[in-house]
Order: structure tokens, then C-alpha cells, then sequence
């Protein structure tokens, strides 16, 4: 399995911060997979039919997940832009095509540890491997806001949940970090008494868990992965 380093383009997370084919079937997708089906041309069609929709998974609003989560179309720059931001970090062509496993896409409020300004912020869940080499694989979170966009972070392949020890980002100078220490979901709360919307977390440690990362307001949109 290799490893690789991941660093978000252009952002500082302090202060000041950056605002014939095949139907996919859920949850794993061969959208960058090249396919020919081939009829026979003694094939006589008697009718129309016409193949249901796929229906991608998603998830609806809720207090953890602000605006919900949806699974980017396959073949939509929705759905190709965080796989080139994996491509150009692992140092990959346009040709070298993915897997894609999972993937959710979702809107919402800066890091905790971004004082100001607050700016919305989408983000990409993205689990894959590489159609020509599986070792290359891996889990990664991609930002973007209205100043920047990039990797957020990287987990191995196989690995679940954003436990502490389990993810790993960087700063600007290559300094590597635990984006998620420990991150702000419902297993890892009270939260700090902070108005989520405005300000980061400024609670002590004896007085409330500060959590790190993304804001409890989006981190259910992450469940169960």
C-alpha cells in the first residue's frame, strides 16, 4: 500500500482562511471505466424498453448535516473535480482512471479552528483505488472555497471512521497533523458552549471537549463511513 502526503492548496486553517456505458450501481461507481456492449445483429427489438433510473445515495438536512449530502453524478464536473485534485497530488495523468467506491458531496461552515471570516465551504468524502494498480487507494477529504480548494486530508485504505490517529493533513511548511483531534461528531461530544455559526471553539479542556475539524453542523454528513 503506499502512502502519500496530502496538503490543502493555498489555505491556512487559521485565522484568516479560505472561505455505452454502464448504470452505476450505488455506492460503487465505473463511470471513468471504459465499457462496450456489443448486440448482436441478428438481435430483432419487439418493443421499447426503457432501464429504470438509478437512484444515487444521499442524505437529507439535519442539525449535523446543515444542508444534507448527495453523490455527484457520474460524468458530472461535480463528480470530476475532487478525483483531478487526487490525480494531481498523487502525481497521476488524466488517463489513469479510478474506482470510485464512495463518494458525497456536501456544503457547509469553515473548520472550528477558523476564527474569520466564516465563509461556506463544499467538501467532497472520496474512497477509491486506481483501475490499473488497487494498491494505489485510499480516503480523502476535499475542500473548496471562493480563495482556494485541495486535499484536506488522507486516510488509508481500509481504514474507518475519523478516530484520532486515523487521518493525517499538513500545514504549509510540510508540518504533518491530526485534522481530527478528535473530531466533532455526536460520539465525541458536549462541544464547546460556542456559537458554531460565528466563532471557533475557545472552551478550555476542563470545561468542555474541544473537537477539531470540520463543524459539528456538517460532520453527520460523514456517517458511516
Amino acid at each position: 500500500m503506499r502512502a502519500f502526503g496530502v496538503a490543502l492548496v493555498g489555505c491556512a486553517l487559521v485565522a484568516a482562511a479560505c472561505s455505452s456505458s454502464v448504470t452505476p450501481t450505488p455506492g460503487t461507481s465505473q463511470e471513468e471505466v471504459s465499457v462496450t456492449t456489443v448486440v448482436p445483429a441478428t438481435t430483432v427489438v419487439h418493443a421499447t424498453t426503457v432501464a429504470p433510473t438509478t437512484t444515487l445515495p444521499s442524505g437529507a438536512a439535519s442539525a449535523t448535516c446543515v444542508n444534507g449530502w448527495i453523490t455527484p453524478t457520474p460524468g458530472t464536473a461535480l463528480r470530476k473535480r475532487p478525483l483531478d485534485f487526487i490525480r494531481r497530488r498523487l502525481g497521476l495523468s488524466s488517463d489513469d482512471l479510478f474506482i470510485v467506491d464512495e463518494m458525497r458531496y456536501f456544503t457547509g461552515l469553515e473548520d472550528v479552528s477558523i476564527i474569520e471570516p466564516r465563509r461556506e465551504v463544499e467538501r467532497w468524502y472520496v474512497e477509491a483505488h486506481l483501475q490499473s494498480d488497487p494498491s494505489v487507494a485510499g480516503r480523502w477529504l476535499i475542500r473548496s472555497c471562493n480563495v482556494s480548494a485541495g486535499i484536506f486530508a488522507e486516510a488509508p485504505a481500509g481504514t474507518v471512521g475519523f478516530a484520532a490517529g486515523t487521518w493525517t493533513s499538513h500545514e504549509e511548511d510540510g508540518t504533518a497533523y491530526d485534522p481530527f483531534t478528535p473530531a466533532c461528531t455526536a460520539a465525541n461530544g458536549p462541544y464547546c458552549r460556542c456559537a458554531w455559526e460565528v466563532d471557533a471553539c475557545s472552551c478550555s479542556d476542563n470545561e468542555h471537549l474541544i473537537c477539531s475539524g470540520p463543524s459539528p453542523s456538517v460532520m453527520g454528513c460523514l456517517d458511516g463511513l
